[in-house]
């Protein structure tokens, strides 16, 4: 490997830190005498964005074919840049909008400037980075790694919060679990599984009943796709399975939620989301800009006192649908909504040709999760996501130019 692959790969690889906000984040926290951390944190972002831009253009990636793998969520991308025009805090929106299209460029470098064994290395590396070195943080230094307002103690390691945690974990496992349903070695199996058991560990201290849900579903996701691979389900089989398994999900879901010791309200989101009802009607159609709504007259004032712990976590509203709507209006979720239904309308498509493989594995469990995850946390559009990334990078790899966009 030269100097110049390299960089590349370290770029992704702090890249993808940074993503998931554990790299740039720690970063910040350290006393510098000469500069402030917040010009470290800021020189280190632009130099992922000219290295990985630079990346991008030496490679002739085709900005056409880049957009056609997935046109609802690039549609939002610039659907949010137009917001500035009409947001509460419209620098705000800007500066925000200016991070969320460097999510975007990770994805797309990721997918389009290495191979996908490189490229899937650098995911195996950042995930097992993340997670490995939470739970150092969570055993050695509990201060930090363990959240404080919980009874139960639950990790979060490098991450603000458990779920986020939990989900990096669930991701790491799918993506464990594909390359072990892939691969063609005792070797790689055997990886794998290391990998998923580990994943389940921190899953379980996180606490995150999201992420158990998450990795469950695409877990079967998988396994649905490597027995049509293998020949052991027709996909009518595969279909009324699935059907099945939903009715007996929606008739206990009760008793789901008391099995990991929760309840229907989603731990208090559901009187939260009634709160945000009106305020989301103030403002319908486009909503109020991107990440922009808490800087609107009275929406702070409105949320104070009960919900003061989510304006002291930046307004976490704990659901991507929701989020999209306060951002960008209820075009902004018929465009996120219209993703997800290409997404596994594709998956659908892959299914009945039987076109299943290594990236078609690795995007079936990631959109899987990442949509699961929608329910409890808004990830799928922040400035900041990992989810961002992994929903371009997934999409590239899996997308074949030939393939038509409606099976």
């Amino acid at each position: 490997m030269n100097a110049r692959n390299s960089l590349k790969i370290f770029l992704l690889y702090l890249g993808l830190l940074a993503a998931a906000g554990v790299a740039i984040t720690w970063i910040g926290r350290i006393e510098f005498d000469a500069v402030s951390p917040r010009f470290v944190s800021r020189s280190i972002w632009l130099v992922i964005a000219v290295g990985l831009g630079w990346a991008v253009y030496d490679a002739r990636v085709r900005l056409p074919e880049v957009v056609r793998a997935n046109p609802f969520f690039w549609a939002l991308l610039g659907l949010a840049a137009l917001s500035v025009l009409w947001s509460a805090a419209p620098v705000v929106s800007a500066k925000h909008v200016a991070v969320l299209a460097v999510m975007f460029l990770i994805g797309v470098a990721l997918a389009r400037t290495v191979s996908l064994e490189a490229g899937v290395g650098v995911l195996q590396a950042a995930f097992a980075t993340m997670v490995l070195v939470s739970a150092l943080v969570a055993w050695y230094a509990p201060e930090i790694g363990v959240h404080p307002r919980w009874q139960a103690a639950p990790w979060k390691g490098l991450f603000g919060q458990k779920n986020w945690l939990g989900n990096t974990a669930a991701l790491w496992g799918v993506l464990c679990m594909a390359l072990g349903l892939s691969a063609r070695r005792l070797s790689g199996w055997v990886l794998a599984s290391a990998g998923i058991i580990i994943a389940l560990l921190i899953m379980w201290k996180s606490d995150s009943v999201t992420s158990y849900f998450g990795f469950a579903a695409g877990a079967l996701v998988l396994f649905a796709l490597f027995a049509v691979q293998r020949n052991w389900l027709k996909a009518w089989q595969l279909a009324m399975l699935s059907g099945l398994g939903l009715l007996v999900v929606a008739g206990f879901y009760t008793e789901l939620f008391k099995l990991f010791g929760r309840n229907e309200t989603l731990t208090g989101r559901w009187s939260m989301w009634q709160t945000l009802w009106p305020i989301m009607l103030d403002r319908p159609l486009l909503g109020y800009g991107y990440d922009a709504y808490l800087h609107a007259d009275g929406v702070a004032e409105r949320l104070a006192g009960r919900w003061k712990n989510m304006l002291a976590g930046g307004g976490n509203v704990h659901n991507g649908f929701i989020r999209l709507q306060l951002d960008v209006g209820l075009v902004g979720v018929l465009l996120g909504v219209g993703m997800f239904v290409q997404l596994f309308w594709q998956l659908v498509g892959w299914i009945r040709r039987r076109e299943i493989d290594r990236p078609r594995y690795i995007a079936a469990g990631m959109w899987t999760v990442i949509f699961l995850h929608q329910i409890a946390e808004p990830s799928m559009f922040l400035p900041i996501s990992l989810s961002v990334v992994l929903l371009v990078y997934t999409s590239l790899i899996s997308y074949s130019p030939s393939e038509p966009l409606s099976a």
